[in-house]
């Protein structure tokens, strides 16, 4: 435990240099990494905390079957757009019912909106220290992230009326949020071990995780969710302590839950997405993407560029059964592993597009309704792809 807790502190503290953030946001990331492996106090650290492993961990995925990796013929274009706030360390994206694409800015604890032709806006969240991670289309046509910060899930209208719900559970920092089938919202709880239920008019239900070795993040650290066609709910199990984590978790709208153990040693699953019939999760350690059939079956897929360090972070399902992800390195100060976009297709092969800047750090992508690809990067940018 005292190895994975280092591990840990030593990792984060690479991220929090990477990144370069001003001298008293510095001060306090560092403070709180050293408080990591102490008792848990109150929402004091918990927003800086939450930022850094989500922007630290974030990942979803890719489509392997071979490993044909090519460029494609067509012309790629990247429009870059600034938030309006400065270092507001945008985290997550989705498609809006609006037609516009709706993100979560951690550093500066507001919801942002950017329309087809750039124009941005966004609004503020009663809690300076709120933290958003996540973000998801709802059932009701609105927006519901989870405030890691605060210890809420927030509901936003495209009319930019916000609604906030407490998470019954204290310290819980919920990390991810999607829609689920059975028309409620589910959410991760990163430090409280358990997956949350939210129905639309505000009523949470929260199932408890099992407890294993160690309490770093909460026993097994679930992180990311996704809502399969199966209709349960299927999340990762980020723990870094041997036998904590390391797992996909599946857990039905009544609350049973099955386990499936990921073959790699300490790959700290964290994304996951559904894609008809199968289910992907980023191994954000290891540089691979699990791949889990519905009856738990799991393959593993090395991204392009693993071996110099390379890993998927953040994906999204495009048309015709295509994903779209990112590839970069598994940590600041890895070696090699550029960022690219890339696409895999149905078939299994590989386009990969370089991105304008090759050192900027992905945080989040997603597919408007026009086939664009968006994607989040460095501190306050959202870049806009299109392949003509």
């Amino acid at each position: 435990m005292a190895d994975a807790r280092e591990e840990m502190r030593h990792v984060m503290a690479e991220y929090a240099r990477a990144m370069r953030p001003d001298p008293g946001l510095r001060a306090r990331v560092g403070a709180q990494v050293e408080n990591r492996g102490r008792r848990r106090e109150p929402a004091r650290w918990a927003p800086l905390a939450a930022a850094v492993v989500a922007i630290l961990l974030i990942t979803t995925f890719m489509l392997v079957r071979q490993s044909t990796n090519r460029q494609p013929a067509s012309t790629p274009t990247f429009t870059s757009f600034t938030t309006p706030s400065r270092g507001s360390m945008p985290a997550a994206i989705v498609a809006g019912p609006d037609g516009a694409m709706w993100f979560a800015e951690t550093s500066v604890a507001r919801i942002g909106r950017i329309d087809e032709g750039g124009t941005a806006s966004e609004y503020p969240l009663s809690n300076p220290n709120a933290a958003p991670t996540s973000i998801a289309a709802g059932p009701d046509g609105a927006l519901w992230f989870t405030e890691s910060g605060a210890n809420q899930i927030g509901r936003i209208g495209v009319d930019g009326h916000i609604t906030e719900f407490r998470i019954p559970t204290p310290n819980a920092i919920p990390q991810s949020i999607t829609a689920g089938r059975d028309g409620n919202l589910w959410f991760t709880e990163l430090a409280g071990n358990k997956i949350g239920r939210l129905t639309v008019r505000g009523d949470i239900t929260e199932f408890e995780l099992p407890q294993r070795q160690g309490a770093q993040c909460g026993y097994l650290c679930p992180y990311g969710i996704a809502s399969a066609s199966d209709g349960a709910l299927w999340f990762t199990e980020s723990q870094l302590s041997p036998g904590g984590g390391n797992r996909i978790g599946r857990l039905t709208t009544d609350g049973k839950l099955t386990e499936y153990e990921i073959p790699t040693l300490n790959a700290v699953p964290t994304c996951i997405v559904a894609v008809g019939d199968r289910i992907y999760a980023c191994e954000s350690r290891a540089g691979k993407l699990a791949e889990v059939t519905m009856t738990g079956r799991i393959t593993e897929h090395s991204v392009p560029g693993a071996a110099e360090g390379a890993a998927p972070v953040a994906a999204a399902a495009g048309s015709g059964g295509s994903v779209w992800f990112l590839v970069g390195k598994q940590f600041p100060g890895a070696a090699g592993g550029g960022q690219q976009l890339a696409r895999a297709k149905a078939d299994g092969s590989i386009d990969l597009f370089a991105l304008p800047d090759s050192d900027t750090v992905g945080a989040g992508v997603a597919v408007d309704r026009s086939g664009s690809v968006w994607l989040l990067a460095g501190a306050d940018r959202i870049l806009r792809f299109q392949l003509k």
